[in-house]
C-alpha cells in the first residue's frame, strides 16, 4: 500500500473513522456522565448553601417549632422587629419557590428537607391570617409553595377544607 496514492489515502481515512468515531461516542458519553455528576455535586452544595441561609432565621425558626412559644398558642409576631424577621424567613422560602419552578432546585429534595418549616409558619394563626390571608397579593409565590407542597392552611382560599 502506498500512502501516496489515492487508494492509501481511502484506507486510512476509513482506518480513522472506523477508530474515532467510537471513540467520540465514547468521550461525549463520558464527558455527559461528568458534566451530570458535576451538576448533581453542585446541585448537593446550593442545598447546604440554602441550610446555612435558614440558619440566620433560627430566632423565628425556633419559636414556630413545637415546644416554641408561637406553636399552636394563637401567638405570634407582635413586634415591628418580629414581623419583619417573619417576613425575611418567608421570603427566603419564596425565593426557593422561583429557583424550584426554574428547575434549579429539586422539588422533591426540597420537600424532603424543609416542608416541616412551612408547616410550622403555616401552623401559626397569626401568621397566615396576617401575611397569607391580609396581605395575599404580597405572597405569591410563599402561597405557591404551600400548594406544591400539598399544604392545608384554614382560612387560605382555594386551600382550606
Amino acid at each position: 500500500m502506498c500512502l501516496a496514492s489515492p487508494t492509501g489515502l481511502s484506507e486510512w481515512s476509513s482506518l480513522a473513522t472506523i477508530i474515532g468515531a467510537p471513540t467520540a461516542v465514547l468521550a461525549l458519553l463520558f464527558g455527559g456522565f461528568q458534566l451530570r455528576r458535576a451538576l448533581l455535586v453542585e446541585r448537593g452544595r446550593f442545598m447546604l448553601e440554602i441550610e446555612r441561609m435558614l440558619a440566620t432565621h433560627d430566632r423565628v425558626h425556633l419559636r414556630l417549632r413545637p415546644g416554641g412559644d408561637w406553636c399552636g398558642t394563637g401567638i405570634g409576631p407582635t413586634t415591628l422587629e418580629e414581623r419583619a424577621q417573619v417576613e425575611d424567613y418567608m421570603g427566603l422560602f419564596e425565593h426557593c419557590e422561583l429557583l424550584i419552578r426554574s428547575g434549579v432546585i429539586n422539588s422533591q429534595m426540597f420537600e424532603n428537607l424543609f416542608k416541616y418549616r412551612i408547616e410550622n409558619l403555616v401552623a401559626n394563626p397569626v401568621i397566615v391570617r396576617e401575611k397569607l390571608i391580609l396581605e395575599k397579593d404580597y405572597w405569591i409565590d410563599f402561597i405557591q409553595l404551600v400548594k406544591r407542597l400539598h399544604l392545608t392552611v384554614p382560612g387560605l382560599h382555594g386551600n382550606d377544607k
